[in-house]
């Protein structure tokens, strides 16, 4: 069965062939355009072998195999074959023009650029990423080679490229002054970008350091990748970062994208908590995670090519594994969450469609496919710093209302244990007046027992002897109550002692303290009496009781 990508490139060599008699229009130099359309204009030679030297190329027995380009922006996949690239500009100006060839693709190893004006060569440049940074013709993130084209004479470029990645040939030519100008803007855009994304690594990073949440740690890890990642592909690394090391220069694609789907396949596990679960999805993010890992032990043995081509295969397939996860989750107490989840995942599908399609030359190099991957990887990013926010806003509302689900139950368990103890208090008040009355009282009569009587009457004396108070002390005994013990019973005494104790109970005052202080003897303690109204009151109550009639 013959691929699709096979089948697709056998199509446009197919036409390239029918075109390759047509002879591509020179550039008509004019010092007022800032830039070219060159379009019409490139031609390309492709080199197998890689072997055939720039003098060999410019013998006429191999101009039929030069093929007109349809775009400037070109695109051969990943291609072990070596490209030649033609450009011819006239000048026909009264003055000579300085231009400037752009090609924006800072990933390519070897870049020769050889410029000959009359079959003399004028110029030659030697640079790409796997060349020192220093060796470059123009200090720029991009490749760029300046040039002067001088009046009334014709300048061809023939530019040699080879690449282990994929070979993206995106050419531009600037008026050299206005380059410059419109890079200004360039330059402050993307330092902007990759300061918002610095932001929200740092940000997130705080947030993990206040919660300890795993999620975050990793979406920091997969910020941090992706932004060093996208620095690389824009020359910002290779500039700033490591412009010492070529060898690394050769390997970040593969090191940071890596490292960017094992952080991402992390956090997409423990977003979805499906560490919890043993689900297909969990499995499988495991299974990258082992990946992504293997391949940065690896990343020197294999062969660039290969490596690059697995981990863009690997992380499209772990964007698709987060948009399934998203799409699975949808709904719930964490719908807006999983919205948020949801779209950075669809919006990054769509873009690494085309991105893959790209790499692998099966589609021209467009906005969306070349260009559009930063934007995307920051929205994405601030998708699912939102969606990291809003999942933190749910739980800690749960928390919230958890709270306060605690605090209505601790309120109802107070009440209950509040009234519990003041319904045990009033039981024990109760108790404990029983018992004082239990050991003051005489549980026959019900009137103050001896003890009690023995206590009041020392308080009582006491008071009476400071503040020289009258007080006197009765003792009653009951007469012949032994004899009703021994005729009625024990039953008739104790009947006769109750009515006793009745009667002298109603003639004495709420003052006075009345106890009982033996079998049938009592004692009386008249506080503010005098002994000459003792005498009368007791005489009284002896008088009462002498008049008694008790019915046994």
């Amino acid at each position: 069965m013959i691929s699709l990508r096979a089948s697709f490139s056998g199509l446009m060599c197919f036409f390239a062939l029918l075109g390759g008699s047509v002879q591509a229009a020179p550039v008509s130099v004019n010092y007022e355009v800032k830039s070219y359309l060159l379009q019409g204009s490139v031609e390309y030679f492709e080199d197998p072998s890689g072997l055939i030297s720039v003098d060999a190329l410019r013998q006429s027995s191999n101009a039929e195999h030069w093929k007109m380009a349809d775009e400037s922006r070109l695109n051969f996949g990943f291609s072990q074959s070596t490209y030649w690239f033609r450009i011819t500009m006239v000048n026909q100006n009264d003055k000579e023009s300085r231009l400037l060839l752009e090609v924006d693709n800072p990933l390519l190893d070897e870049l020769d650029l050889f410029l000959f004006s009359a079959d003399q060569l004028i110029n030659r440049f030697e640079t790409g990423d796997s060349k020192p940074f220093s060796q470059r013709a123009d200090d720029h993130l991009i490749f760029t080679f300046p040039f002067v084209v001088p009046v009334g004479e014709s300048v061809t470029l023939l530019l040699r490229v080879h690449s282990e990645g994929s070979v993206q040939v995106p050419l531009s030519l600037w008026n050299y002054d206005d380059f410059h100008h419109e890079e200004e803007y360039g330059i402050i855009i993307q330092s902007i970008y990759f300061g918002v994304l610095l932001f929200m690594a740092v940000f997130n990073l705080f947030v993990y350091f206040r919660t300890f949440a795993a999620s975050y740690l990793y979406f920091v890890g997969y910020v941090l990748s992706i932004g060093l990642l996208l620095a690389g592909m824009t020359g910002y690394g290779y500039k700033y970062l490591w412009s010492f090391s070529v060898e690394f220069q050769a390997l970040h694609i593969a090191t940071f994208l890596s490292f960017a789907g094992l952080f991402l396949a992390a956090f997409i596990y423990h977003y979805l908590n499906l560490n919890r679960t043993r689900s297909m999805m969990g499995k499988l993010l495991l299974a990258a995670i082992i990946a992504f890992t293997i391949m940065l032990l690896l990343s020197s043995v294999i062969s660039y090519h290969l490596l690059v081509q697995l981990a863009l295969l690997l992380f499209f397939m772990l964007v698709n594994l987060g948009l399934w996860g998203g799409l699975n989750k949808w709904g719930g107490i964490q719908h807006t969450s999983m919205v948020y989840f949801t779209i950075a995942w669809l919006q990054m599908v769509l873009c690494g469609i085309a991105i893959v399609l790209a790499k692998f030359g099966i589609i021209a190099i467009t906005f969306i496919s070349n260009d559009m991957l930063p934007w995307t990887v920051l929205i994405q990013v601030i998708l699912l710093s939102m969606a990291l926010g809003e999942r933190m806003n749910i739980e800690r509302k749960q928390r919230i209302t958890a709270q306060r689900e605690l605090m209505n139950i601790q309120d109802v368990h107070k009440k209950e244990l509040e009234d519990e103890v003041a319904r045990c208090t009033e039981e024990l008040v109760r108790a404990n007046k029983t018992l004082e009355i239990l050991a003051t009282t005489d549980a026959l009569t019900g009137i103050c027992n001896r003890r009690y009587f023995l206590e009041q009457a020392q308080h009582m004396i006491n008071v009476a002897l400071r503040y020289h108070h009258p007080i006197a002390m009765v003792m009653l005994d009951i007469d012949h109550f032994k004899a009703v013990n021994d005729s009625y019973g024990h039953a008739a005494g104790d009947h006769v002692l109750n009515e006793i104790t009745a009667n002298i109970s109603l003639q004495t005052r709420k003052t006075d303290i009345f106890a009982r202080v033996g079998g049938e003897e009592f004692a009386m303690l008249l506080i503010d009496t005098a002994p000459d109204m003792a005498v009368i009151q007791i005489e009284r109550i002896r008088e009462s009781i002498e008049q008694m009639a008790i019915v046994l």
